[in-house]
């Protein structure tokens, strides 16, 4: 058996052992059917996580052929639904064939807006921004590019306050600034971001969490091609420096994305070492980010195995999900704060229900649970009467 089958036969028993054990896992990567990386993550309002990528060839030497986008979606994190090429450099009036590197995504009263790097004719990089009405796309360029948006691979951040920023690496200086109400144009000149370090290159991400931005980006003339990553506490610095949270993935530079789906947050990436794959030739992966009780990544662990199946979509045919939560098989769950709950709804994680009680309308409500899930945990479905998104505590 030669070795590429090997690591096959291997992928497949992983498969089989936690599918026996627990529940079914995604392998990675998680898109094989093309190169696909430079993953940028997004859960929409329909409740599907989606990927905005860019798209390698299979005989790559390098990243100048690298062109026509493609979008990804999963409801599961498992099954993944590729929705073809959504633009192409030939759908760039202004631009060079090929050069179409790591691009992001953004939504804005009814419009998804694409951002992506690209050459334009005379070679010099530029960020264009295509638009459409679905998240799917396709997309359609605007005809010019982002006038005072510099370097390549620009993420686009939208604050609790509506306000939307768009972060750009600049060959080694990271940049952000204020978008118009267009998301087409900047509405300021875009300001230097100071980190607490001098080793920022490119695949810059902002996220955030309890009130706390994380300023990440990708280095990879370091060692190990790894992640870094900054907090602080407003979108445009200055940032505390923490340094790495992320190894450099297997045959590539490390490239992220970071988002919460269903109270669980995840860190997409990409790799070079999948099926003759190489540094130019790449495939998107997933796996779990996890955070220190001060706020703090933890190192994230690159696996084959991937993570866990998520179907909580499946439970009851309703748009009113107040909120979901895993928990193990048996037990009590003991809720506070329930006044506005309509459903209690139980699934194994083939969304099967097993378990639907009417909410009591009281402060407090108490479910025990049967040892009757054959897949190791339960997802709990909370509905509230009016769909709203109001919080409740749950005790496991």
């Amino acid at each position: 058996m030669n070795n590429y089958n090997f690591k096959m036969m291997s992928r497949l028993i992983s498969i089989v052992v936690f599918f026996g054990l627990n529940s079914i896992h995604a392998v990675n990567p998680i898109i094989t059917h093309i190169r696909s990386a430079d993953p940028s993550a997004h859960v929409w309002a329909d409740g599907k996580m989606w990927l905005y990528c860019s798209h390698d060839q299979n005989d790559a030497t390098d990243y100048s052929s690298m062109d026509g986008y493609h979008v990804f979606s999963s409801s599961n994190l498992v099954n993944w639904t590729d929705h073809g090429e959504v633009l192409h450099s030939k759908d760039v009036s202004w631009g060079s064939a090929g050069w179409m590197w790591a691009p992001d995504c953004a939504y804005r009263n009814g419009t998804y807006y694409f951002y992506f790097p690209h050459k334009d004719k005379s070679g010099s990089w530029k960020t264009g921004v295509a638009k459409s009405t679905k998240p799917e796309g396709p997309f359609k360029d605007i005809g010019k590019p982002i006038d005072g948006a510099k370097g390549i691979d620009p993420a686009c951040f939208i604050d609790d306050d509506g306000t939307a920023y768009l972060y750009m690496s600049d060959f080694g200086n990271p940049l952000v600034a204020k978008l118009k109400d267009n998301m087409s144009e900047l509405a300021e000149t875009p300001k230097k971001i100071v980190y607490g370090s001098t080793n920022f290159q490119e695949g810059v991400w902002m996220h955030k969490r309890n009130g706390v931005y994380y300023f990440s980006y990708t280095r990879w003339q370091s060692p190990d091609n790894g992640g870094l990553y900054a907090t602080g506490d407003n979108p445009y610095g200055p940032f505390k420096y923490h340094g790495k949270f992320c190894p450099g993935p297997s045959g590539a530079q490390d490239h992220h994305s970071m988002v919460e789906y269903h109270g669980t947050w995840y860190y997409f990436y990409h790799v070079g070492n999948y099926n003759g794959g190489s540094g130019n030739r790449r495939n998107v992966c997933v796996d779990y980010l996890y955070y220190n009780q001060d706020g703090t990544l933890k190192m994230v662990k690159q696996t084959v195995e991937g993570v866990t199946t998520v179907q909580i979509s499946n439970c009851i045919k309703t748009p009113a999900l107040f909120s979901a939560y895993s928990i193990p098989f048996s037990g009590t769950i003991n809720i506070t704060n329930a006044t506005a709950i309509d459903q209690i709804v139980v699934c194994d994680i083939l969304g099967r229900i097993i378990r639907q009680q009417s909410g009591a309308g009281a402060n407090y409500y108490s479910m025990r649970l049967k040892n009757d899930v054959s897949s190791g945990i339960c997802l709990v479905k909370i509905l509230s009467k009016d769909g709203g998104m109001k919080k409740v505590k749950v005790i496991k």
